[in-house]
């Protein structure tokens, strides 16, 4: 089975993993949205259903009231709700 494979290197650029993907070069664990729209690749498992990891968005306290620093942080918050299910594999 494919699992049981050995590791022969590691690429941690995720980019640069589905791009070796593409080329043949081996299978990697990749986020739904960066694998699933390419034609030329194979899901081997179903997506986990709960991700369990967490995501920051850290400013400096001198800057948090700042008007342009509100309307970025509520835009990218909004943007990454409303992607939350092709971001966790649901689509």
């Amino acid at each position: 089975m494919w699992f049981n494979i050995a590791i022969k290197g590691q690429i941690v650029n995720l980019l640069v993993q589905l791009e070796a993907c593409k080329a043949g070069m081996g299978i990697s664990i990749l986020p739904c949205f960066l694998g699933t729209g390419e034609p030329s690749l194979t899901r081997l498992s179903e997506p986990k259903p709960d991700p369990k990891f967490e995501l920051w968005l850290l400013t400096h306290k001198d800057v948090r009231t700042n008007m342009r620093i509100r309307v970025f942080s509520d835009f990218i918050i909004s943007a990454i709700k409303s992607e939350r299910s092709r971001l966790t594999g649901q689509i």
